[in-house]
């Protein structure tokens, strides 16, 4: 599941923050909606998703950095998946990245 240790550090932090939290974050009464299908008929549930996000998650911040730094899919802190790459692009927090090894021949 986590790719490093600070991947599971950073996960911990937004984990601790979900429960000193006042209320419950919506997306844990119905998950599937963050994760919606790349399709138009899942627009609405995509679109549904991050309003609620943005207007009654108490975590939306830890949220965001978290699925900026990790995530490909889904929608985190309001985010989509393209904004995140567009924010990780603009190196606004710094994001681990893989390390590709190249064989020479």
């Amino acid at each position: 599941m986590f790719e490093n240790a600070q991947q599971f550090r950073d996960w911990s932090k937004l984990q601790e923050a979900i429960d000193e939290a006042s209320e419950i974050p919506p997306c844990t009464n119905y998950p599937d909606a963050w994760f919606p299908e790349h399709s138009y008929e899942n627009l609405t549930e995509a679109n549904m998703a991050i309003k609620m996000c943005k207007t009654q998650c108490p975590v939306m911040t830890e949220c965001a950095i978290y699925g900026i730094k990790w995530e490909k899919d889904g929608i985190w802190g309001g985010l989509t998946a393209r904004e995140r790459i567009r924010i990780r692009n603009r190196n606004e927090i710094k994001v681990p990245r893989k390390v590709r090894v190249v064989e020479r021949v």
